[in-house]
């Protein structure tokens, strides 16, 4: 079963704010993109290409499959956990 827009777009809200990142524009001058561009992917607007995917999967040290899997016994259910989570250093 494949993820919603919407989750994924919480997904990622979760893990830059459990990575300490206030702002999009300070996510984007880390990862190499705008502003606007990671405003659609967190509100489930579009959907990342493949690379920006794999781009963002590694910056928060995660596995892409687990950023995109709708299994329920998830990784992510930790990482959606601001509690749990221990950000990338």
């Amino acid at each position: 079963m494949e993820i919603s827009r919407k989750e994924f777009g919480r997904r990622l809200r979760v893990l830059r704010a459990a990575a300490g990142i206030p702002s999009l524009e300070e996510l984007g001058l880390k990862v190499g993109m705008s502003m606007s561009t990671l405003s659609g992917y967190e509100k489930g607007k579009t959907w990342p290409p493949i690379p920006k995917l794999q781009l963002l999967a590694a910056f928060y040290g995660i596995p892409l499959a687990d950023l995109l899997s709708s299994d329920g016994d998830s990784p992510m259910r930790v990482w959606s956990n601001p509690e749990l989570l221990v950000p990338a250093a």
